[in-house]
């Protein structure tokens, strides 16, 4: 299955893909995969993320 990927803020489809920390420096440091909007310059979570399925 292909998707099509979108900020939820700004609607664009230029996306990247990047490891978001959360806890920085401290004992419950971790790291998720996450996205940044090239066009509004925004961290995106999975679920601030619109997924299409391309047909």
């Amino acid at each position: 299955m292909l998707v099509k990927v979108r900020c939820e803020y700004c609607e664009s489809e230029d996306l990247s893909l990047i490891d978001m920390v959360y806890g920085k420096g401290t004992l419950g440091e971790r790291t998720e995969k996450g996205f940044k909007c090239n066009s509004c310059d925004e961290e995106l979570d999975l679920d601030e993320v619109i997924f299409e399925e391309v047909r």
